[in-house]
């Protein structure tokens, strides 16, 4: 079964023409003028899937599923939404960790990840009880304790690590306590194009037990909307959070029309 991780409806907020994205290969410089559904691109075959006696469990896409209700519900919200009216939602505690939310599950999500995951996974109890101190979210469908002791001692399991990455991460490494941290904005591009994504679409500098506390972040909601913190957000800059969006991929970034990713990689 094909497991996105980049999830399907967060790439149609970034679909041209007939519902397709076109994409461009930084590795090899070759455009794909043909386009794609967001079904066709950025999945692994079963990623969240566990195995147990020879059977697949989808415990994770499930609960992914359940997040994602919140998440898609959150970006119809905002999609049209000023400036102004996007600020004030910051005063909505609610809102505040929505986004938040969208933030841990996408950065987790990457298989790449999957190393730092484990690593983190050493000191799950500790971010566990660290996420209790700032009162959890009553949205969260939060494990309890003992699960995660549990997680934590068999963290070398291959379905406990998918658990953890997958599931237990994004909810116990962001702080859902009703606000954005300092510097944190969602901002409308008013610089006349549309946002990419990319098959890393969260960029995202080093950050401790709390993702949000990252001192820059970039993460484009739709091609209009972006969550920024940091120097290009202070001063607004949309064409270098569109570069270092660019720069952060992998391998391909993906957009709404053939045009703008030709001047996205002329502008490299």
């Amino acid at each position: 079964m094909k497991h996105h991780y980049v999830p399907q409806h967060y790439l149609r907020n970034f679909a041209g023409a007939e519902g397709k994205l076109f994409s461009f290969n930084k590795i090899t410089g070759r455009f794909d003028i043909q386009g794609k559904t967001p079904a066709q691109i950025l999945y692994v075959d079963d990623l969240h899937a566990l195995e147990t006696h020879g059977k697949k469990d989808f415990f994770i896409e499930t609960s992914l599923g359940t997040l994602e209700d919140l998440v898609k519900k959150f970006v119809n919200l905002i999609s049209s939404r000023t400036d102004k009216e996007l600020a004030e939602l910051k005063k909505n505690p609610e809102y505040c960790n929505t986004l938040k939310l969208m933030l841990t599950i996408q950065f987790w999500r990457l298989p790449e990840n999957a190393g730092l995951a484990h690593e983190r996974s050493a000191h799950l109890l500790e971010m566990y009880d660290e996420s209790l101190s700032t009162g959890i979210w009553n949205s969260m469908p939060l494990p309890d304790r003992n699960e995660v002791r549990k997680w934590k001692k068999a963290r070398d399991n291959k379905n406990v690590r998918k658990i953890i990455q997958f599931f237990g991460l994004p909810l116990i490494s962001c702080r859902f306590d009703g606000t954005l941290p300092e510097g944190m904005e969602v901002l409308g591009n008013d610089g006349g194009f549309d946002f990419i994504c990319s098959d890393r679409p969260i960029y995202c500098q080093q950050f401790a037990s709390d993702i949000s506390s990252a001192d820059e972040i970039y993460f484009p909601l739709t091609k209009k909307v972006v969550v920024a913190k940091g120097p290009f957000a202070t001063e607004r800059d949309f064409n270098g959070i569109q570069l270092t969006l660019m720069e952060n991929s992998r391998e391909k970034i993906y957009g709404s029309s053939v045009d703008l990713l030709r001047s996205c990689a002329f502008s490299r």
